[in-house]
């Protein structure tokens, strides 16, 4: 099975994404293959990164992350775990899902979404998101869980992902408790990123 962990960025906030090649990045392994995906830019994409023809800003992310799914199909990548820039993973923890869609389980309106942090995609959710057309749902999250719930994809909860609210003054005095029983967490600053994976 070909596993592609797709980060969500942009070049504003590149001291995450460097945070995360600084610390769990380095121990994928070969488990799957790692790019962070980035709108339109000026400069040369390094090794490790995609550039998407898309706005590169928050309101952007329904479109960027539409097109993350088209590029991961067309690389034949049978599943996708989207993460944010601010999550730590704990790779050789990670369990793969058995539905279509799985992560953090959220519920607004008609259909349950999993929290944009991180979320599992298997090619069948894939193909769903990648041919679906825009709304003006601002939140990536959101769309995505409408869109496959019309499709009669419904998303499955994942316990092992958490989010952990941070402060950069002060970790929670109880952090590594609440990421024993964990393979992924956020939102954390980049130092905080950092300083959680040692």
């Amino acid at each position: 099975m070909k596993i592609l962990y797709a980060i969500v960025t942009c070049e504003r906030r590149s001291t995450q994404a460097q945070a995360q090649r600084e610390s769990w990045l380095n121990d994928v392994g070969d488990r799957a293959d790692v790019r962070f995906f980035l709108g339109r830019q000026k400069r040369e994409a390094l090794r490790d990164e995609v550039y998407l023809d898309v706005r590169d800003d928050y309101e952007g992310l329904p479109g960027k992350v539409r097109e993350v799914t088209r590029w991961a199909l067309e690389h034949h990548y049978s599943l996708m775990l989207k993460l944010d820039d601010d999550v730590v993973l704990f790779p050789s923890r990670v369990v793969l899902p058995r539905s279509d869609y799985a992560g953090l389980t959220q519920h607004s309106g008609h259909y349950d979404w999993c929290a944009g942090m991180t979320y599992w995609l298997r090619e069948r959710a894939m193909q769903v998101v990648a041919t679906s057309v825009l709304t003006d749902d601002p939140f990536e999250d959101r769309w995505v869980g409408t869109v496959l719930g019309k499709a009669g994809i419904r998303g499955q909860r994942d316990d092992k992902i958490r989010v952990v609210r941070a402060k950069a003054a002060s970790m929670p005095h109880n952090l590594h408790a609440q990421l024993a029983h964990c393979y992924a967490a956020g939102e954390f600053t980049a130092s905080e990123l950092l300083q959680v994976y040692r």
